[in-house]
């Protein structure tokens, strides 16, 4: 969740030669001009300024156009298809939400302004399509890149406050815990969460898992359900990272008073009904 292992710019730098192959409108001299660029973005950790933009547009307006027109072709069975391959082969998972299954690409720097980046694959990121629904037409910089975001190290700021009731009714909030963080990057936390419904979206997974992973059969009393708890919290850390959602569900329902045996199996009960339904 959050990172991928970035793309390397040599292999940018390569798609450019079957780009340039495979179009008529691109010739071998226009690729150390889209070189530069690309080495402009990785520099600048997944950006390029707007200057720079402007001044590649003016002076490469046509080849831009150009470039913008052969995404086309990275769509699956076309000539390019083994970029989008390659990208998907590093994603398991949706890097925005933590679940969702990877089908599109998305475009860091929107394809409708920044044509010249159209098939960088240093700006095409693996996500599903919820996600990209969101976040498209919203400001990038107000998001994280998936490639070039770092973290503070041994960290946790994503977490989850679980709340119990009678009658088997639990709630999830996850939330963006700022206090270790730069205000930069817990803002772009905070509005990537909200964008793309992160907490309503995550409620019926949440639901899922504590159905799959807690057998009421298993767990014959509260001690023993905190142990349990304690051992797939380490495991999901080791797993799925600090800031997984899974391992922030897990701490949240760790330090749940009321999730104990009895309320467990109120909502094992409950959640049965309502599939039997």
């Amino acid at each position: 969740m959050w990172k991928l292992e970035k793309p390397s710019l040599e292999s940018s730098k390569d798609d450019l030669r079957e780009v340039t192959a495979h179009c008529c409108g691109l010739k071998d001299k226009d690729v150390p001009n889209f070189e530069a660029l690309y080495e402009e973005y990785d520099i600048n950790k997944g950006k390029i300024n707007e200057e720079y933009h402007f001044d590649f547009i003016k002076s490469h307006a046509t080849q831009s156009k150009v470039m913008c027109n052969q995404y086309k072709k990275l769509n699956e069975g076309a000539e390019l298809d083994y970029i989008r391959a390659e990208l998907f082969t590093e994603a398991a998972d949706c890097p925005l939400c933590g679940f969702g299954e990877p089908v599109t690409l998305d475009h860091f720097m929107p394809k409708s302004k920044y044509k010249e980046l159209a098939t960088c694959r240093l700006n095409l990121v693996p996500i599903c399509w919820k996600c990209n629904q969101k976040k498209t037409d919203n400001d990038y910089q107000k998001f994280i890149h998936s490639y070039y975001q770092e973290f503070p190290k041994d960290v946790q700021f994503f977490k989850c406050l679980v709340s119990a009731k009678d009658g088997g009714i639990i709630h999830f909030k996850f939330y963006i815990d700022g206090i270790a963080l730069d205000s930069t990057l817990k803002d772009k936390l905070e509005n990537q969460v909200e964008t793309i419904e992160l907490n309503k979206r995550l409620n019926k997974e949440c639901i899922t898992y504590i159905t799959s992973n807690f057998s009421v059969d298993d767990i014959k009393d509260d001690r023993s359900l905190k142990f349990f708890i304690k051992d797939k919290l380490k495991k999901s850390e080791d797993n799925f990272e600090l800031n997984d959602w899974h391992t922030a569900l897990l701490a949240g329902l760790y330090d749940c008073v009321n999730f104990n045996v009895a309320f467990l199996n109120d909502f094992i009960k409950s959640n049965r009904r309502k599939q039997r339904i």
